[in-house]
């Protein structure tokens, strides 16, 4: 039974492969935006291509792990996963940005991490990208405000998983079992978004505008579509 268990390195490598997954799909996300937008388009493989091939690299890795339980962390392992996870998500994150030509390694690795880390500094003139970029940008609030871990262990969440969910800082587990405290987390964030958005249409504001300055309120992040933000 023993030799059924993921422990130590290959336990961290199981674990990121899963999160190579929910990154991946994260940044598929923002191709929705091409139905609305089609003029967009032209920017869909800045998206496909890290999209894809972070799905595939976590496929990949946690296929290899198919048929094993993974095991409880130890020796610091939660936090140091919870960092890998970070370095990882940013550096990922950072290749739709970078693939347009438009920015260069820094300022897309501080557009990246001012979204995840709800920060809301800029290094672009938003009047000049497509909306794709400018809801990717706003969807990096909302995933940074969540958590990264969150969203991994809403998945994957057990006892087990526990850990690595407070190794990044999180102690608001407002049911006993963690994955009905991440689902109603994720409850209450998309009635807020819902309900913030219809309040900023009722006040004249178009659909796109109304959800990403949702977005960026909910996660107290300074993103937004317009150069004079709510007020343009």
């Amino acid at each position: 039974m023993k030799n059924n268990l993921i422990r130590g390195f290959p336990l961290i490598c199981y674990y990121l492969g899963l999160f190579l997954l929910a990154i991946g799909f994260i940044i598929l996300i923002p191709l929705i935006t091409l139905i609305f937008y089609p003029s967009s388009r032209e920017f869909a493989a800045c998206f496909l291509i890290p999209g894809v091939i972070s799905i595939l690299f976590g496929y990949f890795v946690t296929f290899f792990f198919h048929g094993k339980k993974p095991a409880n962390l130890e020796n610091h392992q939660d936090a140091v996963l919870v960092v890998l996870i970070w370095i990882l998500a940013i550096l990922i994150s950072s290749f739709p940005f970078l693939l347009t030509g438009r920015l260069t390694f820094t300022q897309a690795m501080f557009e990246v991490t001012s979204g995840y880390t709800t920060t809301g500094l800029t290094v672009i003139d938003v009047s000049t990208w497509p909306e794709i970029f400018l809801f990717y940008r706003s969807l990096t609030l909302f995933v940074g405000g969540v958590g990264f871990v969150l969203i991994v262990t809403s998945v994957i969440s057990d006892k087990l998983r526990l850990n690595i969910y407070e190794a990044e800082g999180h102690n608001d587990k407002l049911l006993p079992n963690l994955q009905k405290s991440s689902q109603l987390i994720f409850t209450l964030y998309f009635g807020y978004i819902l309900f913030g958005t219809l309040l900023y249409c009722i006040c004249g504001m178009n659909f796109f505008d109304a959800l990403n300055h949702s977005f960026a309120a909910l996660s107290t992040g300074g993103f937004s579509t317009k150069v004079g933000n709510i007020y343009d």
